[in-house]
């Protein structure tokens, strides 16, 4: 539905075209004025698609009235209709940017005609307004997506002027699994009922997305109490999810650095499946917090291996209790260090069962103090004194392997669960060494494998490219365009076609 705006200082001409309009159910919505005057006032807040104006009119003519809206609204079709059918009107008409001429009194048919070219064309640039948004929303995505990664980033792409004068946030959202890859739009939705606030979403991999919110206001504050109806809704769609909210900032340059320092907390400390965490109640205690727990960790599992069960159960008894002085995510982040812990003395004394480690670990986890958890380790220890003599093994024989299984298997719908149980851990346990040991998720390495493997196959062309979405673990075409899009900043399609964004690294 287009509108259109009708001038003429006749009513009577006005009714008799919006008579017409309605009998031959032409898709307009009509507005009416007496003269040009009154006509540009009200395109000054109404917008208007199709200008039909009579030539001579009190206060400002039609032609005049062409002319301005020509020069304020270049988009506007113009149609200028009169008694006066001279050549010279014509001209003047013309040169005014209008786009057909009408002579009164109206013929019918001749009206039909002229009415239907200019719908079309309005058509036409609807069409074209829609493909220019949308790759601008392409192109703002691709920017965003380079940003939040810090990949393929020139000066050229931080000269935009979004959000200029905004207060900006960033969000990270981190899933059990492959949450995004099925559900953005939903997820989209759920953030606009529980925040309110305008936002971009910007997904990464199909288990984690930063979501850049955007306002005039503080946003950190008022933000971190919709976390939970956020988290509370992904709970209700079957999704566990760890939510990090970023501290304010401006400036499209900083989202770069503020994504980093996101990244940077997710990498330091252990957070449960389902947390609520705030940066600015982390503060700058993360690094030394973080540093502090892994030279003593190192101490324990120096104990571990040289078999010296009373250094061992010392250095243990103060690792709790430097766990214990941070109120930041202390008790989840213990969870993993007393996890990784215990898993180390199992399989130092060749023991792999799975429920036996979880036992000792939720033995350790009902104490409440320091000195009970250290007496659980100090029974356990005393449990495995009979056993062989202790076979150690490095995480990172673990991390090979793994590595191995994705190598051979990254075309299949590759799981954390399925994955830990061919090594012989647990998913938790197994998500929290490959971290340490890589500096990314499983996740994020089996996406970027896939997008690495996708791109040789669409640069072969011998595969459609459906056929190499699935052969890559994708069922859903869509959702691989895009990661590959993300990727490489172009669509499959495009780049088999030889284009390529040269400035993606």
């Amino acid at each position: 539905m287009y509108k259109i705006l009708i001038v003429d200082d006749e009513s009577i001409e006005r009714e008799g075209i919006s008579f017409l309009i309605e009998k031959y159910k032409l898709p307009l919505e009509v507005a009416q004025a007496t003269n040009g005057k009154t006509a540009l006032e009200y395109m000054r807040t109404h917008p208007v698609d199709i200008l039909l104006t009579d030539v001579k009119m009190p206060q400002m003519d039609g032609l005049e009235l062409a002319r301005h809206t020509f020069e304020k609204y270049p988009d506007v079709r113009i149609l200028v209709f009169s008694a006066y059918g001279e050549f010279e009107f014509a001209k003047k008409a013309m040169a005014a940017q209008a786009v057909s001429y009408l002579l009164k009194p109206i013929e019918v048919d001749e009206f039909q005609r002229v009415m239907a070219q200019i719908l079309a064309q309005c058509d036409e640039l609807a069409e074209k307004k829609k493909d220019e948004q949308q790759r601008g929303e392409e192109y703002r995505q691709q920017l965003l997506f380079r940003l939040v990664t810090g990949t393929g980033l020139g000066k050229a792409h931080i000269t935009e002027e979004w959000f200029s004068g905004q207060t900006l946030c960033l969000l990270h959202v981190q899933t059990e699994n492959d949450y995004f890859a099925t559900n953005e739009d939903a997820f989209c939705q759920m953030l606009k009922d529980c925040t309110k606030y305008k936002f971009e979403y910007i997904n990464t991999y199909p288990d984690e997305a930063f979501v850049l919110f955007y306002s005039k206001y503080d946003l950190s504050d008022r933000l971190g109490d919709k976390l939970k109806g956020i988290q509370e809704k992904l709970r209700q769609n079957g999704c566990e999810a760890s939510l990090l909210l970023g501290i304010d900032f401006t400036g499209l340059e900083n989202i770069s650095a503020r994504a980093q320092a996101l990244s940077r907390i997710r990498n330091e400390l252990y957070e449960a499946p389902d947390a609520l965490l705030l940066e600015k109640e982390i503060g700058e205690s993360v690094s030394y917090y973080a540093e502090a727990i892994e030279k003593l960790r190192a101490e324990v599992q120096a104990a571990l291996n040289e078999h010296h069960p009373e250094i061992f159960l010392s250095t243990v008894q103060r690792l709790i209790q430097q766990l214990g002085q941070n109120c930041s995510l202390s008790k989840m982040y213990m969870y993993h260090v007393l996890y990784d812990l215990l898993a180390q003395m199992y399989r130092a004394y060749g023991i792999q069962d799975r429920n036996e480690i979880g036992r000792g670990i939720n033995r350790v986890l009902s104490c409440n103090t320091a000195a009970a958890m250290c007496g659980v380790l100090e029974e356990i220890m005393a449990s495995l004194q009979g056993t062989p003599e202790p076979q150690t093994e490095d995480s990172s024989a673990i991390i090979r392997q793994v590595q191995k299984i994705v190598d051979a298997e990254y075309g299949e719908p590759l799981s954390l669960e399925y994955i830990a149980e061919k090594v012989y851990i647990t998913p938790s346990y197994l998500s929290y060494i490959f971290k340490q040991m890589t500096g990314q998720n499983l996740i994020k390495y089996i996406t970027d494998l896939r997008m690495y493997k996708a791109r040789r196959m669409v640069a072969d062309g011998n595969l459609k490219i459906s056929q190499i979405a699935r052969n890559c673990g994708y069922d859903n075409p869509s959702y691989f365009n895009k990661l590959f899009k993300n990727y490489f900043g172009v669509t499959p399609r495009q780049y088999r076609e030889g284009e390529r964004d040269e400035s993606i690294v």
